[in-house]
């Protein structure tokens, strides 16, 4: 049986916990919102730049509507697997972050937007 490469775990452990987010959220009334907003992420990200795209996030995800709800869950499912449980992203990204960093960040988000992206699509329809 071939050995698994590192990055054959990584993208392993990046698609588990995206349906692990996706399982949870297909049973939500903010699905379709989310997505919507899943499907537009790295598009954004590259127009725009990770930052911009998260403050963008963070400023509508304040309110109790389902679209609100929807950036905040976003927002908190992409920090979740890029750092991990612990740390700000945004925080991160704003006030810590070097250019190499930043970019090894945004590299980061893609990656898990790609899974998030297939099981969204396939999931919440």
């Amino acid at each position: 049986m071939p050995e698994i490469t590192i990055r054959q775990k990584t993208e392993r452990e990046r698609a588990q916990y995206a349906w692990e987010i996706i399982s949870r959220v297909k049973h939500e009334q903010y699905k379709e919102k989310y997505l919507s907003y899943v499907k537009s992420a790295s598009s954004l990200i590259l127009t725009n730049g990770l930052l911009q795209t998260l403050a963008f996030w963070k400023a509508k995800s304040n309110g109790e509507s389902n679209s609100a709800f929807a950036y905040s869950c976003l927002l908190r499912d992409i920090n979740n697997m890029v750092l991990g449980e612990s740390g700000d992203f945004f925080q991160l990204c704003k006030d810590t972050a070097d250019l190499d960093q930043y970019r090894e960040y945004t590299r980061l988000s893609l990656a898990s937007l790609t899974w998030l992206k297939r099981f969204a699509e396939a999931e919440l329809k």
